[in-house]
């Protein structure tokens, strides 16, 4: 009775996402943002057996996509040599991290993630393959394949179970071939990884909250617009430019019931295109 619950709220949350694309599909100009009834908290629902039900749903195209790394990734990292995927996770990397990585971790790690998912079996200069990973105790090997799940980079050479923690609420790996982030729902941690070609420097934190009050008093009608603004003055946005969109398709909702002393999580990744919304996975655990 406890996951019929789940699969309710699972329905209701495909609803809302439906309902959201046809009020778009009305729109002269349709984008996806926080002010939307999907993005809104929600509150507890009591059941009528006397439990509790509650659900929310997040824009997985705000977060940064690890299998973009894999997707465009240079064949070789060096300071004058990165995709602006690779770029943008650097940036990342030295932003969240506490103490902060120096650039030269930051690299390594990025590194290290790349041959992960890479087909080939030749280790980067601070990365690793089978030959590292079979070392290990447990021994395992890369997975040579675009990540299926966040919790693969805990398998990573150089994350540490305190860096996940501190990356694990700003990635994903949906969907498998990348879409553009969206500037709408991206939240300020994420903002910071906006910089110009060729600065693998974040920005600060103040000038990423201006970006995000500008967002919150004026609104950007564009990817354009927002990259016009005053933060990005002087500064070349073209490698970054294409990463960027005002639209989201695949989001991940997590349920939780109480009933009696039955307690369940379920997290479901959906797919919205056009009006219909697919779920692509159901877990118990965080996909």
């Amino acid at each position: 009775q406890a996951y019929e619950y789940l699969i309710g709220a699972e329905e209701l949350a495909s609803l809302a996402l439906m309902l959201d694309a046809r009020k778009d599909a009305a729109a002269d100009q349709p984008r996806d943002d926080l002010r939307e009834l999907w993005a809104q908290p929600s509150m507890p629902y009591t059941l009528d057996e006397g439990g509790m039900l509650l659900g929310s749903l997040e824009d997985l195209t705000g977060k940064f996509n690890l299998n973009y790394l894999v997707a465009t990734t240079t064949a070789k990292l060096d300071e004058n040599n990165f995709s602006a995927s690779e770029a943008q996770f650097i940036r990342l990397l030295r932003s969240v991290t506490e103490p902060p990585l120096s650039l030269g971790e930051a690299v390594s790690l990025t590194e290290a993630v790349i041959d992960w998912m890479d087909i080939d079996a030749e280790p980067r200069a601070q990365g690793a393959e089978d030959m590292w990973y079979g070392s290990q105790q447990p021994p395992y090997r890369a997975a040579n394949r675009p990540m299926a799940s966040i919790s693969e980079l805990r398998l990573v050479r150089h994350v540490t179970p305190k860096l996940y923690e501190q990356l694990a609420p700003l990635i994903t790996v949906w969907p498998r071939t990348p879409r553009p982030m969206n500037i709408h729902t991206v939240g300020l941690s994420l903002l910071r990884t906006f910089n110009g070609n060729g600065d693998l420097n974040p920005l600060s934190h103040d000038e990423a909250k201006l970006l995000l009050n500008e967002r919150q008093d004026v609104g950007f009608n564009d990817v354009e617009s927002m990259l016009a603004s005053p933060v990005f003055e002087g500064r070349i946005m073209s490698d970054l430019k294409p990463l960027l969109g005002t639209s989201s398709q695949y989001f991940r909702l997590r349920a939780s019931v109480e009933l009696g002393s039955v307690e369940m999580d379920l997290y479901c990744i959906l797919e919205r295109s056009g009006q219909r919304v697919t779920t692509l996975s159901r877990a118990s655990v965080p996909l």
